[in-house]
């Protein structure tokens, strides 16, 4: 029987410095340094700012070669990674009546460097979606000699806003990320030590945790455990929009403990809110289910109702259900919430793809293509997009070349969930043709998707791209959408 009490004793650690600097570092997920509690809300945008981790899924704390994370929440979260461990999508929703879709994309050149991270906003009422869909790109990314990031631009109106600079010390390790605007410093700044492990974060405009929907300005800074893993945060946050409260700061704490498979199952917070001086102090106990990978599949979070329910904000994930237990030692009511997810991995076929990198336009949600391929529709695998599917998990796409006007293509995969085979409705998906001299998707078309049960394959043969709406050999890759 699980224990049901809550540990009330704060845990400080400090930096071990006597490592070497090239010891392997921890990976702790990124998310810890700014939102301990969930993956949900912090931006992607920051992500391209953790350089010195080995991959994107290590920033993201899984492991093995995982291609999609699915969120089971009431605000829906997807990430997918190439095979190569490099962040292509991560797709939002939230909201309740009027819903939002937020969908952040990564783009890389042929020798697999990050070049620009571009954003997309929609919005949904009742499920429908609205007929403006809004996109522009976050920023422009340059690259040094050696590959490696040198500015990101920020863009507004198709002009330079602001700049992030990036600076290595001899050994190629990132030291610091510093924010500049108009030629001067800004309030968003990363620094590291000489491993390469972030010992400062300057945050300007940022969520506080466990403070409802308060922004400020933030300064993190971090300390280590002797295995690299985050182990403690001092911050000092200057909210933006408490006013009305009389809140000038807050000074908090967060200390980690972690299991066998480096996951947080104990995080401790203490803070003290000026100028009444006003202390707030609670842990939140964490449980896994495991798979076979060692990644987990649910997540049990136990405290008090009060505090799980601030954690879990209905603006940003809705109501879950508050499952209550046993009371602690001290006769404190405790609760849990489960976060479930579902991981889809690279099959071992896929193995060899691994070293491969995806193209500035490659498919954000297929196997990356061989440097060789070419752009022209030929029979074989082709680059696709598929995503916010509500239930298909599209894994491969075939051309079978020229077909009654159009081109043959065979759409395989796997069913998420159970989908109704009589109601003809809910299986209408949008195929269309992305080119690379246009910016808009071209012949757009309506088809039918088969149902089924959860986690049988399907395969469905469609004709699209027809010969005179679009250029085939301007082709980049077939989009795939919700219908």
């Amino acid at each position: 029987m699980r224990k049901r009490h809550i540990l009330t004793s704060l845990f400080v650690f400090t930096l071990c410095l006597s490592c070497s600097q090239d010891e392997k570092l921890g990976t702790s997920p990124v998310h810890l340094y700014l939102e301990p509690t969930e993956e949900h809300l912090w931006s992607a945008s920051q992500f391209p700012d953790f350089v010195n981790y080995p991959d994107d899924r290590a920033k993201m704390g899984v492991k093995g070669k995982v291609r999609k994370i699915v969120y089971e929440t009431a605000q829906p979260l997807l990430w997918i990674f190439s095979s190569d461990g490099k962040l292509l999508n991560v797709t939002y929703i939230f909201g309740s009546y009027i819903r939002e879709m937020h969908d952040w994309r990564f783009y890389y050149n042929e020798a697999g460097n990050l070049t620009q991270t571009a954003f997309e906003q929609k919005t949904l009422y009742k499920g429908r979606e609205s007929k403006g869909f809004k996109g522009s790109p976050i920023d422009e990314i340059s690259l040094s000699e050696d590959g490696k990031m040198d500015t990101r631009s920020m863009l507004a109106f198709n002009r330079v806003s602001v700049q992030k600079q990036f600076q290595y010390n001899g050994k190629g390790i990132c030291t610091s990320v510093a924010y500049i605007e108009n030629g001067k410093s800004g309030s968003d700044k990363l620094t590291y030590n000489e491993r390469g492990q972030v010992t400062r974060i300057q945050l300007k405009q940022t969520r506080i945790p466990t403070h409802g929907l308060t922004r400020g300005d933030r300064d993190i800074v971090p300390a280590y455990d002797d295995q690299g893993r985050i182990a403690s945060l001092r911050c000092m946050s200057i909210p933006q929009n408490m006013e009305a409260y009389n809140i000038d700061s807050i000074d908090s704490q967060s200390s980690y403990e972690y299991n066998e498979n480096n996951d947080v199952v104990l995080w401790h917070y203490t803070d003290t809110v000026y100028p009444r001086k006003y202390p707030n102090e609670f842990s939140v106990r964490f449980e896994y289910v495991y798979d076979e990978q060692n990644n987990w599949t649910e997540k049990r979070m136990i405290s008090y109702p009060g505090v799980l329910s601030t954690l879990m904000n209905s603006y940003y994930r809705g109501e879950y259900p508050m499952n209550y237990l046993e009371p602690d030692e001290e006769g404190n009511q405790l609760a849990e919430i489960v976060i479930k997810r579902t991981i889809t991995y690279y099959e071992p076929t896929d193995e060899s793809k691994a070293s491969e990198h995806v193209s500035p336009y490659a498919a954000k949600d297929g196997t990356a293509e061989s440097s060789q391929s070419q752009s022209s529709l030929n029979n074989g695998e082709v680059k696709f997009h598929a995503t916010n599917l509500a239930y298909w998990d599209v894994q491969k796409v075939v051309c079978n070349g020229p077909k009654n006007g159009g081109y043959e293509f065979v759409i395989s995969g796997v069913l998420l969930k159970d989908c109704p085979k009589s109601l003809m409705s809910s299986n209408a998906v949008t195929v269309a043709v992305k080119e690379k001299s246009k910016t808009k998707l071209t012949s757009p078309g309506s088809y039918f998707f088969p149902g089924g049960k959860k986690g049988e394959s399907f395969s469905v043969t469609i004709v699209a791209a027809f010969d005179g709406m679009c250029n085939i050999n301007d082709f980049e890759f077939l989009a795939i959408l919700p219908g």
